[in-house]
């Protein structure tokens, strides 16, 4: 494999990195919920690619209805769990989407196992593409292009879409929203589900690419929780450059060493950024008091 493959084929994944990442931000940031189910949405999207590849139907050909499901089902977590206890409690946030996280987990791990699934038989997983000495899977070349559309989608649902934008100003100030004309709570339910329905998207995505597991779901939210916390909240641009830089540590890792270790070096970038993040709001504050 040569070294053009491996940052190809990062990048190609660093997307599919990107749009996991991009649904727990329009939560983080929009909604103002951080959702610790995350990864088991984006689970559930590749669950649901996983049967209708069985039914003998393309992969892709689940992308509606996977969005569809984990949209819906975010919107049932929001109106029943996180609106009616916790609509402005982190903490109690975050107790009750790790519920949710376990209950899914072991929902999956019941109906489809604990062991491993892959989409190896799909055509778009054994196909590749041969450019030159570059060798890249028809898989990862989809899932890049689709996961381009996805985030170019999402930028202008939030910048060009009066619904994206009420979405941000009720995560903002739900009163205020209202008095412009929406019913601001239930708008915060719609981005929940819109941040849930881009983790099943992402998931589809995934599976043609990766093995996944109902124990897996853990690990993308938390790398998610690493692109955002370094990107920043709601920097479209950011989430995308740092989603391509996960799928550099992850592919080059990989290759160079193990999967264990392309896990630590995204972690390590994590405990970097924090740091950096540390020291500029250290020097900032200094500068403030000179003044």
């Amino acid at each position: 494999m040569t070294t053009l493959t491996i940052v190809i084929g990062g990048l190609l994944i660093g997307i599919v990195y990107a749009c996991i990442a991009l649904g727990f931000s329009v939560s983080m940031w929009a909604c103002r919920v951080t959702n610790f189910a995350h990864g088991h949405f984006v689970l559930i999207g590749a669950y649901v690619a996983y049967t209708m590849l069985g039914l003998g139907l393309p992969i892709y050909s689940a992308l509606p209805f996977a969005g569809l499901i984990t949209g819906i089902l975010g919107m049932v977590v929001y109106r029943f769990l996180v609106q009616p206890f916790a609509p402005s409690d982190a903490g109690l946030q975050i107790a009750l989407t790790l519920g949710v996280a376990i209950l899914l987990e072991n929902l999956l791990a019941l109906v489809f196992g604990p062991d491993p699934i892959s989409a190896g038989s799909a055509w778009s997983a054994a196909t590749t593409v041969v450019l030159g000495e570059v060798r890249l899977s028809v898989s990862r070349l989809i899932a890049g292009g689709a996961g381009i559309v996805i985030i170019w989608g999402t930028w202008w649902l939030f910048e060009r879409n009066r619904w994206g934008m009420a979405i941000e100003a009720a995560g903002e100030n739900v009163a205020g929203a209202e008095l412009t004309g929406y019913a601001g709570r239930r708008v915060l339910m719609l981005g929940f589900g819109l941040s849930t329905l881009l983790a099943g998207l992402a998931g589809v995505l995934l599976l043609p690419v990766a093995n996944v597991s109902p124990y897996d779901a853990v690990d993308y939210t938390l790398r998610s929780f690493v692109v955002v916390l370094v990107a920043g909240q709601g920097n479209l641009r950011a989430i995308l450059l740092t989603g391509l830089l996960v799928g550099l540590l992850q592919s080059g890792g990989a290759y160079l060493a193990s999967t264990d270790m392309a896990t630590v070096a995204c972690y390590v970038l994590l405990l970097v950024a924090l740091w950096v993040r540390r020291v500029r709001s250290g020097v900032t504050a200094l500068g403030v008091s000179e003044r």
